[in-house]
């Protein structure tokens, strides 16, 4: 009988593991499917930018064969996304053994304008720089039928190019002693192709504008096909998460001292583009790259499609008819309060930077399950998929997007999981749980840096509940982008506040004053007494990692008011 039993089970077990490989077998099958659709759409929205006499001239590209080799997978089929070399000059196209030769003269005039310039040198920038910036590039196409252009949510390079170029056009009107802009891609050249495919009729459109707000779209073309060129980077965290986990390593996915650098680096980059009145709102693993090259350990950020600019003509955040609340990222990552619809502000990218934090040591956030059983995978799979956007237009991208947002909004997971996500910050069980893993995984871990790691965590949570509670679900923006021009404001003070913390992990050569506070020699005596045969906390030398530094000067009576400036700041091609 017990015989019979365990044949029987056997027997249960080899039907399940091959009703399991079927299922993996189909998933592939249409995976592959899937992605020969997107490359045959490819390929034929590829031959129409071929064509551009102006594109033939920037781009190494003798034909369309030539670009239809360059398809690269993306999360949708209304981007392509391809790597691209810059055409040389004549001279010197017959010579490709050449070690440095020159991209094209237009790249490298974009280069020079902003890291070579004699007004402002920018070291730190050209320390981290590629030779090859300029050659080695990324081209983003969108292309949109007539249907995708019932979307609000069209345009997508447009926005992204506007807010980049906002970004570096008003660094270098900056007068900062420390370079600051490390971390943050170069935009070459945005261009969109007349054709008779994509041209669309001279009727009303809606489109979401850098400030979020929905208004008709006015163009000087009528073409809905256009590329985006900006230098290429290296990968992304949501790439290495995987090949981390896909390892099986025991322990966290990232080791400590790599995930708080990480996010040392991305509390620099935030503060970067939030002194210029940029929210990013899509912070999340997908949208964090590292550089090439002698920039193989500098964060960036990336993919600026749905980020928002602050509007200095709206300065008490009062809500046009139609504005946006759903510019946001992931939902694994997205802030609670913009999943709820509150007006974007630089706090819920702090949030989102805590997640991602929290999913570079475990790879498991408490709502996991919620998006689980929502029918999208919360780890590998679609945790790195770009805006919700994008999200939504992956299986249909003609669908109405406002019936669209009404299915979502009666989803019983989103609501569930803005429920969730509200819960952790007001209760103490969510980060409770978030400890638990950290305690769980740190598996031969010494035991003095375990706890050190569960208290910077448990400190950082706290500060950026503080901020969350402070700044509520429409608060003001203007005074917080003012004052985060200002080292000694509350603001300014809120980034190294988390960055102090952060670097308690850390044992430096010297301590400089933006480090060496009250709190933190009180902090640093406390694990002294721990440190007896091992040292709880890591040597590490800033300026070797990340070339962020740690001190910010201002020269004197220069500083000037970006934020104030902002309207007339943004390119004359802008979405009025």
């Amino acid at each position: 009988m017990a015989n019979e039993k365990r044949v029987s089970s056997l027997i249960a077990l080899d039907e399940l593991q091959k009703s399991s490989d079927m299922q993996e077998m189909a998933q592939r099958m249409e995976a592959q499917k899937n992605m020969e659709i997107v490359r045959s759409k490819a390929t034929d929205v590829l031959s129409l930018v071929a064509l551009s006499p102006e594109f033939n001239q920037l781009f190494l590209v003798q034909s369309v064969e030539d670009m239809s080799a360059f398809v690269f997978s993306y999360k949708s089929d209304r981007t392509i996304i391809i790597d691209m070399l810059a055409r040389c000059p004549r001279e010197q196209i017959t010579n490709f053994e050449t070690y440095k030769f020159a991209s094209h003269p237009e790249f490298e005039k974009k280069i020079s304008q902003y890291t070579r310039t004699a007004e402002k040198p920018n070291n730190q920038l050209a320390k981290c720089r590629p030779w090859d910036v300029a050659l080695c590039l990324i081209l983003k196409i969108e292309a949109l039928d007539t249907e995708a252009m019932q979307q609000p949510n069209m345009r997508l390079l447009f926005r992204e190019n506007l807010i980049i170029k906002h970004l570096w056009d008003n660094f270098m009107r900056e007068t900062m002693e420390l370079d600051e802009m490390t971390g943050i891609p170069i935009v070459f050249k945005y261009d969109e192709v007349s054709n008779p495919t994509f041209n669309y009729d001279l009727a009303e459109y809606k489109v979401y504008d850098v400030y979020g707000n929905l208004v008709p779209w006015k163009s000087e073309s009528r073409s809905t096909l256009s590329y985006l060129c900006m230098e290429q980077l290296g990968p992304n965290l949501q790439y290495l998460t995987e090949v981390m986990v896909s390892g099986k390593r025991r322990g966290y996915v990232f080791d400590v001292d790599t995930a708080l650098k990480i996010f040392d680096q991305l509390l620099c980059r935030c503060l970067q583009i939030h002194r210029f009145g940029v929210t990013h709102n899509a912070i999340e693993p997908h949208n964090l790259y590292f550089g090439r090259s002698i920039a193989f350990n500098v964060l960036y950020i990336a993919n600026f499609n749905v980020a928002t600019l602050f509007d200095p003509k709206d300065p008490n955040n009062m809500r046009k008819s139609g504005s946006d609340s759903e510019l946001y990222g992931h939902l694994r990552f997205a802030s609670h309060i913009r999943m709820k619809g509150g007006q974007a502000h630089p706090v819920h990218d702090l949030e989102s930077a805590f997640y991602t934090l929290v999913a570079l040591l475990t790879n498991n956030l408490p709502w996991d399950s919620c998006l689980s059983t929502g029918g999208s995978s919360s780890k590998t799979g679609a945790a790195g998929r770009g805006s919700v956007v994008d999200n939504i237009n992956l299986s249909n991208t003609v669908s109405n997007q406002s019936d669209i947002t009404k299915s979502i909004e009666r989803n019983s997971m989103m609501q569930k999981l803005r429920e969730f996500k509200t819960n952790f910050w007001k209760s103490n069980n969510g980060i409770a749980r978030v400890l638990a893993d950290l305690q769980y995984m740190a598996f031969g871990v010494d035991r003095h840096r375990v706890s050190l790691t569960v208290e910077i965590i448990k400190d950082l949570y706290a500060k950026i509940r503080d901020l969350i509670n402070t700044v509520g679900s429409d608060s003001p923006q203007a005074s917080f982008f003012s004052n985060l021009l200002l080292q000694h404001t509350t603001e300014y003070q809120t980034y190294t506040d988390l960055r102090r913390t952060v670097l308690m992990m850390y044992r430096f050569e010297s301590i400089s004053a933006f480090i060496n506070t009250p709190t933190y020699q009180k902090k640093i005596e406390s694990l002294a007494h721990d440190e007896v045969d091992v040292n709880v906390r890591l040597a590490w030398n800033l300026t070797n990692w990340c070339f962020n530094g740690v001190e910010v000067n201002v020269l004197a009576n220069n500083t000037t008011s970006v934020v104030k400036s902002t309207a007339k700041n943004v390119v004359a091609r802008t979405v009025e």
